[in-house]
């Protein structure tokens, strides 16, 4: 139905594709549920660590905690029915560890082995066609870089001012692993976090975009300032001393946005770095050495440095008329100078 000359036209619906999932999963965690339930059926836990517990948490489309009736059929664990069938199932196993130490032993000497859990059993069969979910996803990243490019708005909740498009794109970053991880942690997360990846080059460039271009180029030959036209003249003779830079000028106020950017790049640099542990922390084991986001973390260490260029350029150029008038004053006609 996903895939060949069958394939459902509905398969490209993202919103489709997404409830039949949701729904195999469903099938498969009550499914387990029924075989422990009438035949006794232990699982795995591969998240237990020393634990002697089989009991799991399992959790429904929205994330919320499931309970299970005497039927097997899920119901929302804060729910009035899920409650009352928690507060059983609790009961019954406090029962259950209060049996004698023999009749455990005869309990062990029968028991059948664990095995392997069923969820993933039919649902890892859907990662391979999760391309439109990722596309809807880079979709909604795509319209919040959008917004960033317009919107100066800041956040002064923090310890430092940030643009709060910066804030806001990172929470909807973690919402997005949390929709993804509830469904699959394999190969469609991966993809996700590529798209993380892509997502996050593109706002550092949107952040970049916001400080002022530079307004001329200069060449300085040994101390000396000059023009750009004839310092490329002189570094074309080949001497060593010449090196090129660009001036920029900031706007009467204009610094505050700067150091807003710079801000901004540094909190999104050091948030990269969490994202990253978080991402590795979920994801499967076969893809934890494939995540790697230096890359986008130096992207906004090279818009940093270029705010705090910037910002000293700028307020280099705009304190150069007193500079001037200062050198160009003859200070010996004054007989004394205050600080004033």
């Amino acid at each position: 139905l996903l895939d060949g000359p069958y394939k459902d036209r509905d398969a490209q619906n993202a919103t489709i594709l997404l409830k039949a999932l949701q729904k195999t999963i469903l099938f498969e965690k009550e499914m387990m549920v029924r075989l422990d339930r009438n035949y006794g059926t232990k699982f795995i836990d591969p998240s237990a660590t020393g634990s002697t517990s089989q009991q799991k948490q399992l959790l429904g489309e929205d994330g919320e905690v499931l309970e299970f009736d005497e039927s097997g059929q899920a119901v929302e664990g804060s729910s009035a029915q899920g409650i009352r069938i928690k507060y059983e199932r609790l009961k019954k196993e406090e029962a259950k560890a209060a049996t004698s130490l023999s009749q455990l032993t005869e309990e062990k000497t029968r028991e059948v082995p664990a095995v392997r859990p069923l969820v993933g059993v039919a649902s890892t069969s859907f990662d391979k066609y999760m391309a439109p979910y990722i596309a809807l996803e880079e979709q909604s990243m795509n319209e919040h870089l959008v917004e960033s490019a317009s919107s100066n708005e800041i956040d002064t909740r923090g310890e430092k001012p940030l643009l709060t498009s910066s804030t806001a794109l990172f929470v909807y970053i973690k919402g997005s692993i949390t929709r993804c991880t509830v469904l699959t942690k394999g190969s469609p997360f991966f993809y996700l976090c590529q798209s993380f990846k892509d997502t996050l080059r593109k706002y550092a460039t949107v952040l970049s975009g916001k400080l002022p271009s530079p307004t001329s180029g200069t060449t300085v030959v040994g101390g000396i300032t000059i023009s750009a036209s004839v310092g490329g003249l002189v570094a074309s003779g080949g001497n060593k001393e010449v090196s090129s830079t660009s001036t920029y000028k900031i706007a009467p106020g204009g610094e505050e946005n700067v150091c807003h950017v710079i801000a901004t790049c540094e909190y999104c640099a050091d948030t990269v770095e969490a994202l990253e542990d978080l991402i590795k922390e979920t994801i499967e084991d076969s893809y934890k050495v494939k995540v790697d986001m230096s890359g986008e973390q130096e992207a906004f260490h090279d818009v940093m440095a270029r705010g705090i260029k910037v910002l000293v350029s700028g307020l280099e150029n705009r304190a150069e008329p007193a500079f001037r008038t200062m050198t160009s004053t003859n200070w010996a006609t004054f007989n004394e100078v205050g600080e004033e």
